[in-house]
């Protein structure tokens, strides 16, 4: 099954989210898309709300609820976490419900109510950690504990389990959903609740800061996981650097990275936006600092200040298997030299195109917005 985003980092989610995380994606299911940690900041119960996991399938709209570790109700409330301290109000049955409903009405505000399409929806809480005992709040079909969840290997028989329970308690229900209608929902929900926190938040520590990632800035991330070698091309402010850097966090979760560009200012403001990550952050002329190195993924901002074939090789022995067999992504603006107008030579560039799969030029632009174009020209 595919999973958005592709990969997630150890430090962004607990143990219980990366395992069904990873259970999700080895499922063999093509038509179904899973997308983690939806954000509901208009929630009409909570300042913030959060679903962990929405499931887009054929059959039905599957909102996904986890809670790891330790489990436990006291005078009617709940708690959870590692020791069970983290007091909820909510039992995760009631606050999957919740989210469901909330987002249902978001979707129906912004593509039409799901119900006159016959779109089905239902939850399901998954507590990978424990056995909880059967209660009055829900049904056997709604819910997988550590035992029938086994390590993840049950998860689909989970899926296909509350599919049968839930399509009979939505009558308006018309199966298949239309491929063009999931496609709507996916459209609805991706750019408005995934977040991703952008350069400057994190360069000043306000986490209140956030930007929306475009539908096509989306699809380049997505394209991480099966294209192991990437070209990205697009002009000044069409958000290459941005995604970069997301990239380079979602790598860090499946091995070493190392992060390099000609700039060494560029270099130190991306060492401080990824001092959390697990990623090697140095300009060029530095890169001998880690010359004894392999590393399992590079990546490369403004590629266009480092396109001679001495440079290429100079990569080339730090990446595990080289550029010919390893897994790097380079960001490109060939009409724009800002460093060496000089040492930019199309036949390195053609060398690294034909090595790896090219997407570009990126065609929205984040930075030069219409309006800010109208105000300078004005």
């Amino acid at each position: 099954m595919r999973v958005i985003p592709s990969e997630i980092t150890s430090r962004s989610v607990s143990a219980a989210e990366r395992s069904v995380f990873k259970a999700l994606k080895d499922i063999a299911d093509e038509k179904s898309v899973a997308l983690h940690s939806v954000h509901l900041p208009r929630h009409q119960k909570k300042r913030v709300g959060e679903i962990d996991f929405v499931v887009i399938m054929p059959d039905l709209l599957l909102f996904i609820e986890v809670k790891g570790g330790r489990v436990r109700t006291e005078d009617g409330n709940w708690y959870y976490g590692p020791r069970g301290r983290e007091e909820a109000r909510e039992s995760p049955f009631a606050q999957a419900n919740g989210g469901m409903h909330e987002i249902e009405r978001l979707l129906g505000a912004r593509i039409g109510d799901l119900r006159n399409q016959g779109v089905a929806s239902g939850y399901l809480v998954i507590t990978p950690d424990v056995d909880l005992d059967r209660t009055t709040e829900f049904e056997p079909q709604q819910y997988l504990g550590t035992t029938a969840y086994n390590g993840g290997r049950g998860l689909a028989l989970g899926i296909d389990r509350a599919i049968r329970f839930w399509l009979p308690r939505n009558r308006w229900a018309h199966t298949p959903i239309s491929d063009t209608l999931r496609r709507k929902i996916l459209d609805a929900i991706r750019p408005e609740f995934d977040l991703v926190p952008n350069l400057q938040s994190r360069l000043m520590h306000l986490d209140a800061a956030f930007e929306r990632l475009t539908a096509e800035q989306l699809d380049r991330l997505d394209e991480l996981e099966s294209m192991p070698r990437l070209v990205w091309t697009g002009g000044a402010g069409t958000g290459k650097t941005f995604l970069a850097a997301e990239a380079a966090r979602r790598k860090s979760a499946t091995g070493t990275v190392l992060f390099t560009c000609a700039s060494r200012t560029l270099a130190t403001h991306l060492s401080l936006d990824l001092a959390d990550q697990k990623v090697t952050v140095l300009p060029f002329h530095r890169l001998d600092e880690v010359r004894d190195r392999h590393f399992d993924h590079l990546i490369v901002d403004e590629a266009q200040d480092l396109m001679t074939f001495a440079e290429l090789d100079e990569l080339d022995n730090l990446l595990s298997d080289g550029l010919t067999a390893g897994r790097w992504l380079f960001m490109l603006d060939q009409n724009n030299q800002v460093l060496k107008t000089d040492s930019f030579d199309p036949e390195a560039r053609d060398y690294l195109f034909s090595l790896g799969s090219v997407y570009g030029p990126m065609k929205r632009n984040c930075r030069n917005t219409e309006q800010i174009v109208s105000q300078v020209r004005t």
